[in-house]
């Protein structure tokens, strides 16, 4: 019989700010490239790859960077200040991606993937991966709903989307332009970075080009999602820029975003999540909200939250605490995703998904 109800849930919807564009440090001049970006950071040496890593709270993430040189650093997001560093995982490493309890390091040309501490870079375990180039996280339903990894393959100039759990592929697409190097996932499309034409690609995950846009500078390394921005590391210029997909390209004039990315709780326990929503827009956007749970191979798809009206106003960040309890019944166990969906009910414009795990 299907279980109708999952979790319940006890929220509180804080606004937490009207803001300028991005950070509210403003919008400064784009560089070689013609995109242009809100912010941007000074980063340590020819850093190749990067990836903002927020665990609990998405306002204080950081910023991890490899310099090519042997180490990582871990550098404040909004300054570009050295907080940590370590040595990476072996070799040189051309990709950052974070899945909510591991730094994961791609091993440039060694198509190997490095599970790490982000603390303390000591390797957890590794295992194959298709690329040697960047590598993205993300959520994504297809052939089942479950995490990924995909990474980019300069020398082949494909994106492979790579089994989480082994690193093996499943499916793989060229991008348009030669000099592919880095990839982002915003949890609806791919973004890839073209080095050799300071071009930006977006695919959808079946592989069709949705648009190009230019890079903030030259020669683009690699990229990241943040939740709300797409970030794009240069190392000539050693600078890491945040872009507004919404002002750079039209898409998603509110996002969504949910914290941690990995989450575990054993049945009748509970759990808590952050969500944060921001209308990139210049004026009042209506729309609505979500929370959808999925079971991993269990066939169960609850939206367990919403869909909410709001009305946010330009610029409008908002915060929502939520706290979920897990039946104390078996059939729970075991993998499921969790999404906040952003659009009109039950279509969604963008999406930010997360895991939870049942013991």
């Amino acid at each position: 019989m299907r279980i109708l109800v999952l979790f319940a849930a006890v929220a509180l919807l804080v606004p937490i700010a009207t803001a300028a564009e991005g950070d509210g440090i403003g919008v400064v001049s784009p560089g070689a490239g013609s995109g242009r970006f809100v912010h941007s950071i000074p980063i340590v040496g020819s850093g190749n790859c990067g990836q903002y890593v927020a665990t609990n709270d998405w306002a204080s993430g950081t910023f991890f960077i490899e310099d090519w040189a042997g180490s990582i650093y871990e550098l404040d997001a909004t300054t570009g200040a050295v907080l940590n560093s370590y040595p990476n995982a072996g070799g040189n490493i051309h990709g950052l991606a974070w899945d909510g309890r591991y730094l994961i390091q791609n091993g440039y040309n060694q198509y190997v993937a490095y599970f790490t501490d982000k603390d303390t870079g000591a390797t957890i375990y590794s295992q194959p991966s298709t690329g040697g180039y960047g590598i993205a996280w993300g959520k994504y339903d297809s052939p089942y709903d479950d995490q990924w990894l995909w990474t980019a393959d300069h020398t082949t100039n494909l994106i492979s989307q790579d089994d989480y759990y082994t690193g093996a592929s499943v499916f793989t697409f060229p991008t348009v332009n030669t000099g592919l190097v880095g990839v982002a996932f915003d949890g609806i499309n791919l973004w890839t970075m073209q080095w050799s034409s300071d071009i930006i690609e977006c695919h959808n995950p079946a592989g069709g080009l949705v648009t190009t846009i230019g890079a903030p500078s030259s020669n683009p390394r690699d990229g990241c999602w943040d939740g709300h921005y797409l970030w794009s590391v240069h190392w000539q210029t050693a600078t890491a820029y945040q872009m507004d997909l919404y002002q750079e390209a039209g898409f998603y004039p509110v996002t969504g975003c949910l914290l941690p990315r990995y989450n575990q709780t054993t049945t009748g326990g509970s759990f808590t999540l952050e969500v944060t929503l921001l209308n990139h827009t210049s004026m009042t956007v209506q729309t609505q909200a979500w929370i959808q749970a999925e079971q991993v191979g269990g066939g169960i798809s609850k939206t367990v939250v919403g869909p909410v009206n709001l009305s946010m106003a330009a610029g409008q960040f908002l915060e929502v605490d939520k706290r979920f309890s897990v039946p104390n019944k078996p059939q729970f166990k075991g993998l499921w995703d969790i999404y906040v969906r952003v659009g009109t009910f039950p279509n969604a414009d963008h999406q930010g998904g997360v895991v939870l795990e049942v013991l």
